[in-house]
């Protein structure tokens, strides 16, 4: 397979890997950003980090697996890895956008009302923190699995002998053994 092609199939898990990456370098910007909304220091900083982990595990994972297959020829499940891939590169921009947004104090201006009041302590930050990073994991890393299992080094689906029949092969191109 040409690496103009690996590249386009690596794309997405890359882009994961690479938002995950980003998190973890920009996280230490956003130690003490949160004071104003009654956080600790230390907080922004962990949950970033919270964030970050889990998508360079996941896209480093997915990476390796495409970089196993980059001298293959490719079977694609089309459906699978277009759908997949849409979720992958979604949970890719979140990392991005989170990553560009960390480091700013205005980012937590939502964990104040109105009058300018705290409304959310800092152990229901941390809760909050954990149960998205664990729901974004789940279907993110679900998605590239999805992914990468969407596509296959030609001749790995099946295992068969070549004078063997293959009957659902005859089925769908309309041949019978009758």
């Amino acid at each position: 397979m040409t690496r103009l092609v690996w590249l386009v199939f690596a794309t997405p898990p890359f882009l994961l890997l690479l938002g995950g990456l980003l998190m973890l370098v920009l996280s230490p910007t956003a130690w003490g950003k949160a004071g104003h909304a009654g956080l600790p220091g230390w907080m922004p900083f962990v949950a970033a980090l919270v964030f970050a982990l889990p998508a360079i595990y996941i896209g480093g994972a997915a990476c390796r697996r495409m970089l196993r297959l980059a001298n293959e020829k490719l079977e694609a499940m089309s459906l699978q890895v277009w759908v997949s891939a849409g979720f992958v590169i979604l949970g890719a921009a979140s990392e991005f956008v989170l990553a560009t947004r960390v480091g700013d104090p205005r980012t937590f201006d939502s964990l104040l009302d109105s009058d300018g009041n705290v409304n959310t302590s800092p152990e229901a930050f941390l809760a909050i923190t954990l149960a998205v990073t664990a729901f974004m994991s789940a279907w993110v890393g679900s998605a590239a699995y999805m992914y990468t299992k969407g596509l296959n080094a030609t001749g790995s689906r099946f295992a068969r002998r070549l004078d063997e029949p293959d009957y659902m092969d005859d089925f769908f191109h309309g041949r019978s053994h009758r």
